[in-house]
């Protein structure tokens, strides 16, 4: 309301952290700090895709996640109408892949509903309160309580407190 001062602590004015430039730390990170498979094998990092929209990131993890469990679910449907086409002995091995394909989904989509606002909102935040509030700090205030928004380093920040931090505080150590 009127009367509110807002102090951004992140801006998309001073010291952007650009869409490509996230995906380059990402990769970096992972090709350095490999999630492990259940064999303790590292996961190799495939190129990762900038999206211009929710939608069309959605679309395409449906498309590679659910289209392949519809399939799988019409080819078990077919096996069971035509018993010769079910003593494959792959029952198991696609109810596994169901598993794992429909948490993958739902995990990208819990990221991507986390995620999307900061990703595909085309509003630019100023931080010019923020700013202004560390220009009246003494020397050794603005040293101690260090708001200065240019000074950012987004490879330390994403490498080192980040995405360590996803890792242990959200996938709780799975896959390291």
């Amino acid at each position: 309301g009127a009367g509110v001062t807002v102090y951004h602590i992140a801006t998309s004015v001073a010291n952007p952290l650009r869409n490509d430039n996230f995906v380059a730390l990402v990769s970096k990170y992972f090709k350095q700090e490999p999630m492990l498979d259940r064999n303790n094998e590292p996961i190799s990092v495939k190129d990762m895709i900038i999206y211009n929209s929710t939608r069309s990131f959605m679309i395409n993890a449906w498309l590679g996640y659910i289209l392949p469990l519809k399939v799988d679910e019409l080819k078990a449907t077919a096996a069971g109408l035509v018993p010769w086409l079910g003593k494959n002995g792959a029952q198991k091995e696609v109810r596994k892949r169901a598993l794992i394909n429909s948490k993958t989904y739902e995990q990208l989509t819990h990221f991507s509903d986390l995620y999307s606002p900061y990703t595909f909102y085309q509003c630019r935040f100023r931080a010019s309160n923020t700013e202004a509030l560390h220009r009246s700090l003494s020397p050794e205030d603005q040293a101690r309580f260090n708001c200065d928004l240019h000074s950012i380093d987004w490879d330390q920040y994403l490498c080192n407190i980040h995405i360590p931090g996803l890792r242990k505080f959200v996938l709780k150590g799975r896959g390291t």
